[in-house]
């Protein structure tokens, strides 16, 4: 995952090509990789904006300075993000009508719920295998112990 600045600076970005394109006559279909980066990167940028409000306990011994202004820096940028998305909803419903704007809304939201049931998967299978791992080493582990003590007598 990258970096909440980093991700902000690709959606700026994203979107400034979106909007240049469109006002020189760029179809909205023309531009849809752009506007997939740009909701990847408001995605992440709404995401750190949620990890600054609610931060670890660990995280706030360690890094209680910084908090605050990791908060400020993400608000700031999430409220950029939101003027962002309301200008291009604008630009998508002029061009398509609001009925293809909400389509692409429902459809952004089953992808995402899709993409976080196979990471929650990948997660379990991950687990799965390291505790399959550390039962074999223990089970090998017992065993050459019982080997070893059999040999002593």
């Amino acid at each position: 995952m990258i970096d909440p600045i980093t991700a902000f600076t690709l959606a700026s970005s994203a979107f400034s090509t979106v909007k240049k394109l469109v006002e020189t006559g760029r179809e909205i279909e023309d531009v849809a990789g752009y506007i997939g980066k740009f909701f990847d990167g408001a995605s992440t940028v709404k995401a750190a904006h949620e990890r600054a409000e609610n931060p670890s306990p660990f995280r706030k011994l360690l890094d209680s300075g910084s908090i605050e202004q990791e908060a400020l820096q993400t608000t700031i940028q999430k409220q950029k993000i939101l003027e962002m998305e309301k200008e291009l909803r604008e630009m998508i419903v002029y061009s398509y009508g609001v009925d293809v704007y909400k389509e692409m809304m429902r459809e952004r939201e089953k992808i995402r719920d899709r993409r976080l049931k196979d990471e929650i998967a990948k997660d379990a299978m991950q687990e799965n295998i390291i505790w399959g791992a550390a039962v074999v080493i223990v089970l090998f582990t017992i065993l050459f112990l019982l080997y070893v003590v059999y040999e002593a007598l």
